[in-house]
């Protein structure tokens, strides 16, 4: 990837600039939240992020959660069910081979066995860490004003 796509030569918050969800150079195009057109009805037609490599023809659909740590384990296989159909249309209309990527946390920081090899996936360099980390802290934040109410933080 290269100019403001490429995360190391942009420190700033692309995604924040844009309303429509779309943020598009010569080689790549990126999606978020982006509502996708297909010929043939399918069920989940917005993923949460899309990455459109325009030079060698790819996309990558990478579904994101966090989600309680006995549940993340089956999560992996049903979001990649789920997004095949979306990922059939999108190859089919935009001539690109795709990719279904989950990205899937536990509130408590759990990750499955295969999440490392989710993240090799995708085309930059994830910290596993740092998604547990962030995981961990929006779970405090959720947690925070309800133990405040308890008398318990």
């Amino acid at each position: 990837m290269h100019g403001a796509l490429d995360p190391k030569s942009d420190t700033t918050k692309w995604y924040l600039d844009r309303e429509d969800g779309v943020n598009e150079n010569d080689p790549a195009k990126i999606l978020w939240d982006f509502y996708i057109r297909t010929e043939k009805h399918v069920l989940a037609n917005q993923s949460d992020i899309v990455v459109v490599d325009k030079e060698n023809k790819g996309a990558t659909t990478i579904e994101v959660a966090v989600l309680n740590d006995y549940a993340i384990a089956s999560k992996d296989k049903e979001k990649v069910e789920k997004y095949l159909p979306l990922g059939e249309e999108i190859e089919k209309c935009w001539d690109v081979r795709i990719t279904v990527i989950p990205v899937f946390i536990g509130a408590q920081g759990a990750i499955t066995p295969a999440h490392k090899m989710w993240l090799a996936q995708i085309p930059t360099a994830i910290n596993s860490s740092e998604l547990q980390k962030s995981a961990l802290f929006g779970t405090a934040k959720i947690l925070r004003p309800v133990l405040k109410l308890r008398g318990l933080w």
